[in-house]
């Protein structure tokens, strides 16, 4: 006689159902997790461009002909030497300076940012802001304490 008995899917179930509330639990962590990164998540947007060089200059001097010989295909050359010079940082500066990068304000992402994340960014600012006027105020001594204390009983009696 064989020991080893077929477990069946009504056990299988019976063991899931029995830790349903750690399941529940583990699920509905992930789940606000979740909700809560994607609210936070800024939308990133991306454009690309294509530029088409053409390296149709025509070389006069014989003595010019061999040096695009000798440094690879002339036309290959020249589009990879243009798109060199226009990543590079001169051209990449007339950029920013043309478009008016450098106007934009730090917080430029908060027109993309959903509604929560601007009103959790608005708290947090505030909390900063109060945090350094509590930092710049003295110290409470311990004369400040007790008198405070002495008030907060005759308030209590009235």
């Amino acid at each position: 006689m064989s020991t080893f008995q077929s477990v069946t899917f009504r056990e299988y179930l019976r063991i899931y159902f029995r830790h349903k509330t750690a399941m529940f639990l583990v699920f509905s962590i992930i789940m606000a997790a979740l909700f809560f990164t994607i609210l936070f998540k800024t939308p990133v947007y991306e454009a690309q461009v294509t530029l088409l060089i053409t390296a149709q200059k025509k070389i006069e001097a014989y003595y010019y002909q061999d040096a695009g010989n000798a440094y690879g295909s002339g036309e290959s050359t020249v589009a990879l030497t243009q798109s060199e010079i226009m990543s590079s940082t001169p051209v990449l500066e007339r950029a920013v300076k043309v478009l008016k990068l450098y106007k934009r304000p730090v917080d430029y992402e908060r027109k993309f940012a959903s509604p929560f994340k601007i009103k959790v960014q608005d708290q947090l600012k505030a909390f900063k802001h109060d945090l350094r006027e509590l930092a710049k105020k003295p110290s409470v001594t311990v004369d400040d304490d007790f008198a405070t204390a002495i008030r907060g009983a005759v308030e209590g009696l009235r």
